[in-house]
């Protein structure tokens, strides 16, 4: 069975974290107010909670990471691994570095 990022059925496309008043974080998948909200959690603000709200945003950039190198590793492609393997250590950085 092959899987790829269109058998997803959340919501498609980039998502956004975005803190409003009152300690809202609001996940949308548009970056400005008035996009479709995903998830919203009420709380103290804190670097925890704004940490989980931004690995919450790259979901959809892992599924289809992890989708792809399943694939690529089923298939014994060395050239695609590396390229997926790349493509992970680089969102990955991106995650820890925006992580406060």
């Amino acid at each position: 069975m092959s899987l790829s990022i269109e058998d997803f059925k959340g919501t498609k496309g980039e998502w956004f974290a975005l803190l409003e008043y009152g300690g809202v974080y609001s996940i949308q998948n548009e970056d400005y107010y008035g996009g479709r909200n995903i998830l919203e959690k009420q709380s103290v603000i804190d670097t925890e909670v704004e940490a989980n709200a931004l690995l919450i945003t790259k979901a959809t950039e892992l599924l289809e990471i992890l989708i792809n190198l399943h694939q690529a590793v089923s298939s014994g492609n060395p050239h695609l691994l590396s390229e997926w393997n790349l493509k992970a250590k680089i969102l990955t950085h991106e995650i820890l570095k925006q992580t406060p």
